[in-house]
């Protein structure tokens, strides 16, 4: 039976016997409509969608939304008077995931006053998309939207991996560390510089079960704590560990390892290596900070595993898809709904060399999702920062060079005697006079620079 918010008519018949699924949204996102033969396409006929709001996003819905409601919106520019043809996800009861592609019809073509959508389906299902693995440039925003949402899928089950979507052998070795690691309880150190993700690698170890309880786990920052703080620390923490089951996991997360004072690397190599407390280690460094005086013992310990994270602009490759996600991210959180990046933006995000990494890529996407007035966030819609490390690029410094002073003024010197005996026609003595210098030193000069340079004495 089709749902209607208002009372069955005419045209509410003909929607309801139609053989392709339809379904109507507000301007506001909101579903209104959907007739039986969308209700038997998400193989749900009992559930309660009228009235939910459909945001352009492809993060996990919250918990008791049916099926993933955001797989039924449309692209942005629908909403504002363009039509779209795009394709719908849905997972049926039992996780099964159902694709199909759609045209969504705007019932008005002005930009800011678009009433409604209407979605009309296809009558078959489609198969999965490419797999995310292969993601390059080029692709659309809808291309690079199916993309993050088939990420989403395919880990949401297993492990909170989000910032670690792309195509790079780098990230692929990463992801199958994070899966090694979340699955063990061995020590593990993440290296990578500042604003790569490393607490949330290791925080996703941490919690990367998706059954069961994780356990307890205390953070520690190292930059903040010193031996009598950290002592104190551990022995509250073992004290609390008692009450919980002994089969849960415990893990000690310790945050900016390198900056922990040498007495308290003591602390922690006695509790942990000595007295071997009951916990796993997950443990955050920059790169090439433990050389040196760390203590040698104690980082042995630690480096059971080791994950390294590289800079941003080594990889970047996975920074469309990465750059799709945060901005859908954003779509969920609020009202503003972007589809997507023209490939002027793409093209620049490219060319920056993104000192923060993937925090700083965040910050430029939030600051652009805010900024556009448009569905496709444009090149005036990212932060200066970006527009001025394109002008520096486009004038590269001049090469810095050394001059031989002596060399070059013999050069000078040579060129003037030349040209003032070419303009004497050959009289030495006018030549002589026109340099201010006498004859005698012009002929020494002339012959000088007429001997070979071999480096035998004159005759």
């Amino acid at each position: 039976m089709a749902r209607s918010s208002g009372g069955t008519n005419d045209l509410a018949k003909l929607l309801a016997a139609a053989t392709m699924p339809i379904y109507l949204l507000d301007e506001t996102r909101h579903l209104r409509y959907a007739n039986q033969a969308f209700y038997d396409w998400i193989g749900d006929p009992d559930a309660k969608l009228f009235g939910l709001r459909c945001d352009y996003h492809s993060q996990p819905e919250e918990t008791g939304t049916p099926g993933g409601v955001a797989g039924l919106c449309p692209p942005p520019e629908g909403f504002r008077g363009e039509r779209k043809r795009a394709i719908l996800s849905w997972t049926r009861p039992g996780k099964q995931a159902v694709r199909r592609w759609a045209e969504f019809l705007p019932l008005g073509e002005d930009p800011s006053d678009c009433p409604a959508v209407l979605a009309v389906l296809e009558t078959t299902d489609i198969a999965e998309p490419r797999s995310v693995e292969s993601v390059g440039r080029g692709e659309t925003p809808q291309e690079l939207h199916e993309l993050v949402r088939h990420f989403h899928q395919k880990i949401q089950q297993q492990f909170s991996l989000q910032q670690f979507i792309g195509s790079s052998s780098v990230i692929k070795r990463v992801r199958q560390q994070i899966e090694l690691a979340a699955s063990t309880l061995a020590n593990v150190m993440v290296i990578g510089p500042p604003g790569s993700g490393r607490e949330h690698v290791a925080r996703t170890i941490a919690y990367g079960k998706t059954t069961g309880d994780p356990g307890p786990l205390l953070p520690v920052d190292c930059s903040v704590v010193d031996h009598e703080i950290l002592e104190s620390t551990l022995e509250a923490f073992r004290r609390r560990i008692r009450d919980f089951p002994k089969e849960l996991p415990v893990t000690l997360l310790l945050l900016d390892l390198q900056d922990l004072p040498l007495d308290a690397q003591n602390v922690l190599e006695q509790r942990l290596c000595r007295e071997n407390f009951p916990a796993r280690v997950l443990s955050t460094v920059r790169p090439g900070s433990l050389a040196g005086g760390f203590h040698l013992g104690l980082r042995h310990w630690l480096t059971t595993l080791v994950i390294e994270l590289l800079p941003l602009k080594q990889r970047l490759e996975d920074l469309p898809a990465l750059a799709q996600l945060f901005l859908e991210k954003l779509n969920a959180q609020g009202e503003l709904q972007r589809s997507g990046f023209s490939d002027d933006v793409l093209d620049r995000l490219a060319s920056y060399p993104w000192p923060n990494n993937v925090d700083e890529l965040f910050a430029v996407v939030k600051q652009a999702h805010g900024a556009s007035e448009d569905p496709l966030i444009q090149l005036r819609d990212l932060p200066p920062q970006l527009h001025w490390a394109a002008q520096v690029a486009a004038r590269p410094p001049r090469e810095k060079t050394t001059i031989d002073l002596d060399q070059f003024l013999a050069e000078i010197e040579e060129e003037l005697i030349h040209r003032a005996v070419a303009h004497s026609r050959g009289n030495k003595a006018q030549a002589a006079r026109s340099l201010g210098i006498s004859r005698a030193r012009l002929h020494r000069r002339l012959q000088q620079l007429s001997a070979p340079d071999d480096g035998s004495p004159e005759d």
